[in-house]
């Protein structure tokens, strides 16, 4: 049974199925300026609204299925200059797992089409057995994991068992219920200066304020850990104080060794860059469905879906204006301490509005390069993955991408010694715990001070068939001189980044 066999059965009785509908075509060929699409089914109702009809028959393909129909609409637009309140969308697919949250957030969020959702029964060999209506989750809280995480660290199953126990029960306390525990496995070829064999790595999903606040004045009857979380909350991010308050504030979890304060940052290198293997996860309260895969949670804690404040992965249609506009919203987010990449982005994004390709994007924003460059010589083996600040827009039709990096241009010989000296010791604390220690704000502050001394520059560069065009004024052209970039300065500057690692190596083990 395939996709054709059910459009075709459904197409040819669909009057008799959905009496409401009157059959116009299936796989209708539509033109926009020079592109084509083929809608599954194209059809009227009652009323003589034009019915776009996408059908879906895997869980695979029903995660595309949001992009496609709004893509058609522009289409059906153009080819039969109808108005979007003219326009209706109806997505019948035979599973639905996938795609019941991006359709219920779609359902509640779009205010230009009137969209319906069908789950379809047929038999094996795609004949109509019966039919559902969809009805619409509400989601009225986004689904936004707390960047504040801790991490525990064990020895032993038997101890890794007892403190999975003491993590749940510790939560129940702190009537945290919407959480992810991730049980993780040392990596093998690594030396580090412990020997713990395992880790609980604990993320939360978000509440409000107030709730925070009962939360804490309910397990510390002082008001310390509650005034703690409030002292924080004027600051960008409201909630993180409240957060990292509750974190490390008793009960504490059962574990053989420290409890880690982490971050989306901390996750990625454990279990990207170090190699750290997710052994189980365990999700808890509202997480434990079976609409949520996996893969989602992973992304969601490591922030790849654009709600942190470091990392962003997406794919999207530039037609696709409220997803648009939630790309541009989160980039200006991301992006605020880097004003250059930032006005890059967006001039580049705005340059592709009349395109009609798919669009992926990856962004990775870090602010300490020099821890970036330690974890890059320490931990990255191939060029799939990175620890160094890029970013990348592609269209993934054609061949063309945009990449955001550091571009360099060598004017003088590094020391991390006169870094350390010059940037660290006026620190609160000790030249060398800061270097490890000193909070992210002031490592914001230097990066760039850092990044200048190294002779590195926030910029972008189109990469297309016919060569590298460097961002310039506005545009992107030609430059006559060979673009040196902070992968150069890697590979040739070896001795610096050694040390550099050395000297993270030989901190890392008298501090802690």
């Amino acid at each position: 049974m395939t996709e054709n066999d059910i459009r075709e059965n459904l197409y040819k009785y669909l009057y008799k199925y959905f009496p409401y509908l009157i059959p116009i075509d299936q796989e209708k060929h539509v033109k926009y300026d020079k592109k084509y699409c083929f809608i599954d089914i194209l059809a009227r109702d009652q009323n003589g609204n034009l019915v776009i009809i996408e059908l879906k028959k895997s869980n695979a393909a029903a995660r595309e299925a949001i992009h496609e129909v709004i893509k058609y609409t522009e289409f059906v637009k153009k080819t039969y200059a109808v108005n979007d309140d003219e326009i209706k969308l109806i997505i019948i697919s035979t599973e639905w797992n996938e795609l019941f949250i991006p359709f219920s957030k779609f359902y509640f969020s779009n205010n230009l089409y009137d969209i319906q959702g069908i789950d379809l029964k047929v038999d094996n060999t795609g004949k109509y057995l019966s039919h559902t209506n969809i009805k619409p989750m509400p989601i009225k809280d986004e689904r936004i994991f707390s960047p504040e995480h801790v991490y525990c660290f064990y020895k032993k199953e038997n101890s890794l068992k007892k403190g999975l126990k003491s993590f749940i029960d510790v939560m129940k306390t702190k009537k945290i219920f919407d959480f992810v525990l991730f049980t993780l496995k040392r990596p093998k070829g690594i030396e580090y200066s412990h020997n713990y064999k395992f880790i609980i790595y604990f993320a939360m999903l978000r509440k409000t304020e107030e709730e925070y606040d009962e939360i804490l004045l309910n397990i510390d009857p002082t008001g310390e850990a509650s005034y703690l979380g409030r002292s924080g909350s004027h600051k960008v991010d409201s909630l993180s104080s409240f957060e990292k308050s509750l974190n490390l504030t008793h009960p504490f979890p059962h574990r053989d060794g420290p409890l880690e304060r982490g971050r989306p940052l901390d996750f990625d290198s454990l279990i990207v860059k170090e190699g750290w293997k997710i052994q189980e996860i365990h999700t808890y309260g509202r997480l434990k469905n079976d609409i949520l895969t996996d893969s989602m949670i992973v992304e969601e804690v490591l922030e790849l879906t654009g709600n942190g404040n470091v990392i962003y992965n997406e794919k999207f249609y530039i037609t696709d204006k409220r997803k648009l506009s939630k790309v541009k919203e989160r980039v200006n987010n991301i992006l605020s301490n880097n004003e250059l990449w930032k006005s890059q982005f967006l001039i580049i994004l705005d340059s592709l509005n009349d395109e009609e390709s798919e669009i992926q994007i990856e962004l990775y924003n870090p602010t300490n390069i020099l821890l970036s460059l330690y974890q890059e010589i320490k931990f990255v083996k191939d060029d799939s993955q990175t620890s160094l600040p890029f970013f990348n827009i592609k269209l993934l039709d054609k061949n063309i991408y945009y990449k955001g990096t550091l571009i360099w241009d060598k004017k003088k010989e590094y020391s991390l010694e006169n870094i350390l000296e010059k940037y660290y010791s006026s620190n609160d604390f000790h030249m060398e715990r800061s270097f490890i220690l000193c909070t992210q704000r002031n490592h914001i502050m230097m990066n760039q001070d850092i990044l200048e001394y190294l002779d590195l520059e926030y910029n972008s560069i189109k990469v297309t068939e016919h060569g590298i065009e460097k961002f310039h004024n506005g545009i992107f052209k030609h430059d006559s001189n060979e673009i040196q970039t902070i992968d150069n300065f890697v590979k040739l500057e070896k001795s610096f980044c050694e040390t550099n690692v050395n000297e993270f190596e030989k901190l890392i083990i008298s501090v802690f």
